[in-house]
């Protein structure tokens, strides 16, 4: 099956190759804005469902407060396990725009945790499964 059309983030290019996926369908690359509320909105006018997007939006943003309500504050960890190492993601991670929504958040990346990304260092980092207690 091929696709109708490729969205990708622009930094793909300098990873792939913006050619390799235009010979597969129509390509348009899109920012990496580090917002997801902004990269849906730029898919929804590329796709013409600007209307639709807003509606979603605004849809997200009433249950985030219905579900805030519910929720005790509290700081969570969000983890990707690895075979070798714990991702840990931190305070700049795109999820915590999300989870702040829901009156979460996430911690700073533990002291000791390598492979820092971000211009911060706090979008997320990796640590051993031997000092899972640091988080």
């Amino acid at each position: 099956m091929t696709p109708d059309l490729i969205i990708a983030p622009s930094w793909i290019d300098e990873e792939v190759g913006y050619d390799q996926f235009a010979s597969i369908a129509p390509t348009v690359l899109i920012e990496d804005r580090n917002d997801w509320r902004t990269a849906f909105q730029d898919i929804a006018i590329i796709t013409g469902d600007e209307a639709l997007a807003e509606e979603l939006l605004n849809q997200f943003y009433v249950d985030a407060a219905t579900l805030d309500e519910q929720l005790p504050d509290m700081d969570i960890a969000l983890l990707r396990p690895r075979p070798d190492l714990m991702q840990v993601y931190g305070t700049d991670a795109e999820a915590t725009r999300i989870l702040e929504a829901f009156g979460l958040s996430l911690p700073p990346v533990p002291e000791g945790a390598t492979n820092l990304w971000g211009p911060t260092g706090q979008e997320a980092g990796q640590i051993s499964y031997e000092v899972l207690d640091l988080i």
